[in-house]
């Protein structure tokens, strides 16, 4: 029965999620300061249980960049967050990246300018159910506007890189 549940509130997730991309949405991304211009495409979304907790993991493209449609768009008043792997068609030097930076999300051709604020290195295995909620925070609503760009790190995906700006 627990799972029946978790399959309908799933299903209204991905009914709910699906709706939040504007169908004529053109975003870009550039970080000057390693050179990254990138088309910026949404996510498509996967339900996952961890430790009887249902969470909703973005799949990432193989190449580029993609915004996570869960999150908001740029202008939206809250955190928009970006995700790549670590590969040269898409984040490979985001770890180059210094604090005050600038970030620019273009969306529909009106840009958007964001500073470095925050550089964060976290484990991807091992983590606690209370560090995995915290990390949600970090990348889902935080009621400010700001960007959250998201990568793995290190030799062999050990780790995950999180780069914030904010206005």
């Amino acid at each position: 029965m627990k799972y029946r549940n978790i399959a309908l509130v799933a299903v209204l997730l991905i009914i709910i999620v699906g709706c939040a991309v504007p169908p004529y949405m053109y975003m870009t991304l550039e970080v000057d300061s390693i050179d990254l211009f990138e088309n910026v495409q949404p996510t498509t979304n996967e339900l996952i249980v961890i430790d009887d907790t249902l969470y909703i993991r973005a799949v990432v493209p193989p190449t580029g960049v993609a915004w996570v449609p869960s999150t908001a768009l740029p202008g939206g008043g809250d955190n928009i967050l970006l995700v790549g792997h670590n590969a040269k068609e898409a984040f490979g030097r985001l770890d180059e990246v210094e604090l005050g930076d600038k970030i620019t999300i273009s969306i529909n051709f009106t840009e958007h300018t964001y500073y470095v604020t925050q550089l964060r290195i976290i484990p991807s295995k091992g983590i606690s159910k209370e560090t995995r909620n915290r990390l949600g925070y970090l990348l889902g609503s935080t009621g400010n506007e700001q960007v959250t760009l998201f990568t793995c790190h290190g030799k062999g995906s050990t780790h995950r890189l999180l780069i914030i700006g904010e206005k």
